[in-house]
């Protein structure tokens, strides 16, 4: 694979957070079933992954392996 350029990864990370953000926008959605709806839609594993990442930092998702106790 050749080397992206910081615009062209930027590029795929804007593209993995607006296909998790309309699938959220549809119903709530653990980190995994979005994970897999990237999968399905060929996004690259790097940019699906720092855009999972960067929407669980903004409390967007929730992974279910960390529990919170109300």
């Amino acid at each position: 694979m050749p080397w992206l350029t910081p615009d062209e990864h930027t590029r795929r990370v804007e593209a993995a957070r607006d296909i998790a953000l309309r699938r959220l926008d549809r119903c709530a959605a653990p980190r995994a079933v979005l994970a897999r709806t990237l999968e399905r839609r060929g996004v690259d594993p790097r940019a699906a992954q720092e855009a999972l990442d960067r929407l669980e930092a903004a409390g967007v998702i929730v992974n279910q392996d960390r529990k919170s106790v109300v």
